[in-house]
């Protein structure tokens, strides 16, 4: 392997850099030559910058032609996609709602229930081992629950409103 001072790079034969570079240098344009095949005319160029062939309008009529017939098969394939790429929007949007039903569920309503029962738990087994609590837990408690409840039913309600739609 050898190593490219220019690009800093190590190479087999040639660096890719260098051989870019050089490639640029002898294709400077954008549109092939008639005469010496090089990349080098830019466009609507009456005459090759490196062979100095003349470049007649029938081939730049040819040219446009190309052009066009490759932008119309393009627009056709872009039309005859359309109802695929329609629907895979579609589905990308019925998936992230499906999501955000499910978070609402998840969050809204059993999240809810599960630490308005541990609290209600925990109050409960305080009272029954006998120890007294002060007033403010048992309202804290009786809050907890409410709260559960309220959230499950909301979370409820926003996924069946995401179902809906």
């Amino acid at each position: 392997m050898s190593y490219c001072k220019i690009h800093g790079e190590y190479y087999g034969y040639v660096c890719d850099g260098c051989q870019d570079a050089e490639w640029k240098q002898s294709n400077p344009g954008d549109y092939q030559c008639p005469h010496c095949k090089y990349i080098s005319l830019k466009n609507e160029a009456s005459r090759c910058p490196l062979c100095h062939g003349g470049i007649e309008s029938d081939y730049w009529n040819n040219v446009r032609a190309a052009e066009k017939s490759i932008e119309e098969a393009r627009a056709a394939e872009e039309r005859r996609t359309a109802p695929a790429r329609a629907a895979a929007a579609i589905e990308a949007d019925r998936s992230q709602q499906n999501r955000r039903i499910a978070h609402a569920l998840l969050f809204g309503g059993p999240m809810w229930a599960l630490l308005g029962a541990f609290v209600g738990v925990f109050v409960g087994a305080c009272r029954v081992l006998g120890s007294n609590l002060p007033e403010p837990w048992s309202v804290f408690g009786m809050t907890v629950l409410i709260c559960a409840l309220v959230g499950y039913a909301i979370g409820a309600l926003l996924g069946y409103h995401g179902l809906m739609d």
